[in-house]
């Protein structure tokens, strides 16, 4: 969990030796997806001054030795 101003933002990070097995941001499935929103709800559950506050997950993907780094903010939403 990190925070953007007033934003809560989860954030997951994916990293790939290079693209032969695809784009990192393409680890993010939706079933990776739902597992994210679950863990989101719970610390949501747990601290409850933040479940008020506008709520956004991003995705950073990393290819190489950090040297191509994509910051997707707001990568997906909880619908």
């Amino acid at each position: 969990m990190a925070e953007d101003g007033g934003t809560v933002v989860f954030v997951e990070v994916k990293w790939r030796r290079d693209a032969s097995r695809g784009a990192p941001a393409e680890a993010v499935t939706p079933l990776k997806r739902r597992k994210l929103l679950s863990a989101a709800r719970a610390w949501l559950a747990e601290n409850p001054s933040s479940a008020r506050r506008e709520v956004r997950f991003d995705v950073v993907a990393i290819e190489g030795d950090a040297k191509k780094i994509d910051w997707i903010r707001g990568a997906f939403d909880a619908t």
